[in-house]
C-alpha cells in the first residue's frame, strides 16, 4: 500500500511537471507574438527616396545605391530592385520589394513590401582628355597666327566633338612672334563626364602668335599732310613723306612708299601739287584699319616762301625764295609789280622781318616801294595772316586789286595797315568772317575813312588799338558783332573825330577797356547797358562784368557825358586815369561796385564839371589814391568812411585802410572842403601835395594816423583859412 501511495505520488509529481512544462511553452508562445515590432512604411519610401532622388546616376549606380539604402535599418530580411529599360537621363521608377524578418512587421495592415523609388537616371558617354588635348595642340601648333587667329582656332577646334556644351578661351598679353599659353576652359554637356576622375576642364594649350599693327590709313593721312610743310620744295617734301612713313611703319618689313608729283596749274608762280603715295604693306605684319587701297592723294602747295614778281626795267617774271634771307637781301631789289605772294608754312605772308623775339620789331620789304607798285590780282587761299603786310607802307597810295581780294581763309588782320599813313581805299567787300585778329589793324592809318560797316566780326577776339590814332575814321560800325571780342583797350584812342553809334555792341566779354576812348575827343555816344533785341535774340548791350581794366577808358575824351550809371564794374581792378581830362563828364555813377578796384590814380584829374555822388563807394582794396582829384574843381562830394548797407550786405565806404599813396590827391581841388577826419590813415606812406592849393579845405584831420608818411613835402600851402592845429603832426615823423 505504502508502495502503491508513492507509485501515485510520483505519477502525481510527474503529471504536474508535465503539465508545468506545457503551460510554459505556451506562455512563451503567446509572449513572443504580442512584441513583434513594426517598421514604417513611409520611413522606408524615404530612405530609399533619398538613395537616388536628386542625383545623376546610372541604373547600376540606383540599383545599388537603393540594395545599400535600408543597411542600417534592423528588421529587413531583403531587398530586390526589379531594373526598368533605362535611356540617357530619364527619370525611372524602380520597383523595390522589401522583405522583412519573421518577428518584424509593416506600421500598415496588409501592406505587402511593395516601394517604388524614382530616380534620374542614365549612361554616361565619356570624353577623352588626352583626346581634346591633342585636338586643341593640333589647330594651333606650328603655325603663326595673331591671338585673333590663334583664339579662333582653338574656339572652332572641338566643334565635332559630341558633348562639348562650352569652350572659353583665356588671351594673354601678346607680343610678336611669341609662344603664348592659352588657358582653355572646356564644359561637357550634363549627360558626358571626363574619363578622368575630379578632372574640371581646364586645358593648356601653347600657340606661337604674333601681332598684326593695324594702321589707321586716316591717321597716317594727316601725319603726311601736318609732314609736309608748304614752304619745303619737293625733294623735302619726300623726305617728309618717308620720315612720317617710317614713324609709323617699320621699313624692315615693308616696301618704301612709291612718291608721285604732279603740279597743278599751268602758270609758272603755280605752287599747287598733288601728291601721290603708293604704299604696299607687308600683310603678314600689318593691316589697313578698314578696307583701303594704299594709295593716298594729297593736294598741298609746295615752294610756298617764293615769291614771283617783275622788277624795274625788265618785263620777265623773277622769283625769289625768302627762306634764310634778311631785310638787306630785299633793299636792292626794285620790284614794281608783285605776281604771287610768298607764304611761310603757318599762313603768314612772306616779306615782313621781325627783328626780336617778341615780333615788337618789324621791317617789311614793302615800305620801301614806291606808290607804282602793283599787288597780286588774287590773294592765294593759302594764306591766313596778313599780318604787318602794308605797315609802313608811307609811299604808296593805290594799291591795285586789293579791293577784290578774297580773304576768305584770313584769320589774322593785326597791324595789317598799321603806320599806312596815305592808305584810304575801298576794301568794303572783303570777307573777314575767319579773321581773329584786328588789333592795330588801322593804327597811325591817320588817312583811312572808308565804309566797312559791313564785314563780319563775328570771330574777332581781339580789337585793341584798331583805330588807334586814326585821326580821319569816322565810319559807321554800329552793326559789328562784337559778341567774341575779349580785348578793346585802346580802340578808339586818338580816333579824334570818331563819334558814330555804337550803343548795340556786345561787349559781354571783354575784359580790357583801358584807353578805348582816350583822346577820342568828339566822341559823345550812348553805351550805357541796356537789353537789346536783334534778329530775335535779346542781348545785354554794354555788359561790362568781365572788364578788369578800365584804366584811362575815358581819358582826355574831352567830350563824352552820357549815362553810364548802369556798367557792371564789380570786376574791374584799375580805374586809373578813368576820367582824367574828361573835362565835360558829370554823369550818377553813385552806385558802381568798386569792391575790387586796387588803382585810382589820378581818376577824376583834371575832371573840371565832375561833382556827383561817390559817397557810397567801397575802396578797402585801393591802394594808390594819387592826385585821384587834382585840379578836379568842381568836386565837393561826402566822400567820409562809413557803414553802408546794399542790398542787404553791409560794409564800409571810403575805407582807406589799405591806401599806401595819397600824394596829390587834392592838389587844385578848388572847392573841396568835407569832412574825412574818420579815415584811415595808418599804412599811408606818401602825402606829398595832397591839399597843395586846396584853397577850400578846412576841416580838422589832425586825428590822423601819420606815423607811416614819409614824404609830405607840399602837403598844404598856407593860405591863411586851414587851421594849423587841425592839420596832421608830421613832426613826430623826424
Amino acid at each position: 500500500m505504502k508502495k502503491l501511495l508513492q507509485l501515485l505520488a510520483i505519477v502525481s509529481l510527474t503529471s504536474s511537471v508535465v503539465t508545468g512544462i506545457v503551460s510554459y511553452q505556451s506562455l512563451k508562445h503567446l509572449n513572443k507574438t504580442s512584441i513583434k515590432s513594426e517598421i514604417k512604411k513611409n520611413y522606408i519610401q524615404s530612405k530609399l527616396d533619398a538613395s537616388v532622388q536628386n542625383k545623376q546616376m546610372t541604373d547600376e549606380q540606383a540599383i545599388a545605391a537603393l540594395n545599400s539604402a535600408l543597411n542600417d535599418v534592423k528588421g529587413i530580411s531583403s531587398v530586390q530592385v526589379d531594373k526598368p529599360s533605362a535611356f540617357a537621363f530619364e527619370d525611372k521608377t524602380y520597383n523595390v520589394k522589401v522583405v522583412l524578418e519573421s518577428d518584424y512587421k509593416w506600421d500598415v495592415d496588409n501592406f505587402d513590401g511593395q516601394f517604388k523609388v524614382t530616380a534620374n537616371v542614365g549612361n554616361y558617354d565619356k570624353v577623352i582628355k588626352q583626346d581634346i588635348q591633342s585636338k586643341l595642340d593640333a589647330s594651333v601648333q606650328n603655325k603663326q597666327m595673331t591671338d585673333e587667329q590663334a583664339i579662333a582656332a582653338l574656339n572652332s577646334a572641338l566643334n565635332d566633338v559630341k558633348g562639348i556644351s562650352s569652350v572659353q578661351v583665356d588671351k594673354p598679353n601678346t607680343f610678336a612672334f611669341e609662344d603664348k599659353t592659352y588657358n582653355v576652359k572646356v564644359v561637357l554637356e550634363s549627360d558626358y563626364k571626363w574619363d578622368v576622375d575630379n578632372f574640371d576642364g581646364q586645358f593648356k594649350v601653347t600657340a606661337n602668335v604674333k601681332k598684326i599693327t593695324t594702321i589707321d590709313q586716316n591717321e597716317l593721312e594727316k601725319a603726311f599732310k601736318s609732314g609736309i610743310l608748304q614752304e619745303y620744295n619737293q625733294k623735302e617734301a619726300e623726305e617728309a613723306i618717308l620720315r612720317v612713313f617710317n614713324e609709323k611703319i617699320d621699313s624692315k618689313l615693308t616696301d618704301p612708299p612709291l612718291i608721285e608729283f604732279k603740279k597743278i596749274g599751268t602758270e609758272e608762280w603755280d605752287k599747287e601739287f598733288e601728291i601721290t603715295i603708293k604704299i604696299k604693306l607687308n600683310q603678314d605684319e600689318y593691316k589697313w584699319a578698314s578696307e583701303f587701297s594704299g594709295e593716298f592723294k594729297i593736294q598741298t602747295a609746295l615752294n610756298s616762301t617764293m615769291m614771283f614778281y617783275k622788277v624795274e626795267g625788265k618785263n620777265e617774271i623773277l622769283s625769289k625764295d625768302f627762306k634764310e634771307t634778311s631785310i638787306e637781301d630785299w633793299e636792292d631789289i626794285k620790284i614794281t609789280e608783285i605776281i604771287e605772294f610768298g607764304w611761310y608754312s603757318n599762313g603768314q605772308v612772306c616779306g615782313i622781318f621781325f627783328d626780336d623775339e617778341n615780333n615788337k620789331s618789324v621791317s617789311s620789304i614793302f615800305s620801301q616801294y614806291s606808290q607804282n607798285i602793283i599787288f597780286p590780282e588774287k590773294l592765294n587761299k593759302n594764306i591766313t595772316s596778313l599780318k604787318y603786310l602794308f605797315y609802313n607802307l608811307t609811299r604808296v597810295t593805290n594799291l591795285r586789286y586789293i579791293s577784290g581780294w578774297d580773304t576768305s581763309n584770313v584769320t589774322d588782320m593785326s597791324y595789317m595797315f598799321s603806320e599806312a599813313w596815305v592808305f584810304d581805299q575801298d576794301i568794303s567787300g572783303w570777307d573777314t568772317s575767319n579773321v581773329t585778329d584786328m588789333s592795330n589793324m588801322f593804327s597811325n592809318a591817320s588817312a583811312f575813312n572808308h565804309n566797312i560797316s559791313g564785314w563780319d566780326t563775328s570771330n574777332v577776339t581781339d580789337m585793341s588799338n584798331m583805330f588807334n590814332n586814326a585821326h580821319m575814321f569816322d565810319q559807321d560800325i554800329s552793326k559789328w558783332d562784337t559778341s567774341n571780342v575779349t580785348d578793346m583797350s585802346g580802340m578808339f584812342r586818338f580816333a579824334y573825330i570818331f563819334n558814330h553809334d555804337i550803343s548795340g555792341w556786345d561787349t559781354s566779354n571783354v575784359t580790357d577797356m583801358s584807353y578805348m576812348f582816350s583822346s577820342a575827343r568828339v566822341f559823345d555816344q550812348n553805351i550805357s547797358t541796356k537789353e537789346i533785341v536783334k534778329n530775335g535774340i535779346k542781348y545785354k548791350a554794354w555788359d561790362t562784368s568781365n572788364v578788369t581794366d578800365m584804366s584811362s577808358m575815358f581819358f582826355d575824351a574831352s567830350e563824352f557825358n552820357h549815362n553810364i550809371s548802369g556798367w557792371d564794374t564789380s570786376n574791374v581792378t584799375d580805374m586809373s586815369y578813368m576820367f582824367s581830362s574828361a573835362h565835360m563828364f558829370d554823369q550818377d555813377i553813385s552806385k558802381w561796385n568798386t569792391s575790387n578796384v586796387t588803382d585810382m590814380t589820378y581818376m577824376f584829374s583834371e575832371a573840371w564839371v565832375f561833382d556827383q555822388d561817390i559817397s557810397g563807394w567801397d575802396t578797402s582794396n585801393v591802394t594808390d589814391m594819387s592826385y585821384m582829384f587834382f585840379d578836379a574843381w568842381a568836386f565837393d562830394q561826402n566822400i567820409s568812411t562809413k557803414e553802408i548797407v546794399k542790398n542787404g550786405i553791409k560794409y564800409k565806404a571810403w575805407d582807406t585802410s589799405n591806401v599806401t599813396d595819397m600824394s596829390g590827391m587834392f592838389s587844385s581841388a578848388l572847392v573841396f572842403n568835407q569832412d574825412i577826419s574818420g579815415w584811415d590813415t595808418s599804412n599811408v606812406t606818401d602825402m606829398s601835395g595832397m591839399f597843395f592849393d586846396a584853397s577850400a579845405f578846412n576841416h580838422d584831420i589832425s586825428g590822423w594816423d601819420v606815423k607811416k608818411v614819409e614824404n609830405y613835402f607840399g602837403f598844404y600851402n598856407d593860405n591863411g583859412i586851414w587851421k594849423k592845429e587841425w592839420q596832421p603832426n608830421f613832426s613826430k615823423n623826424n
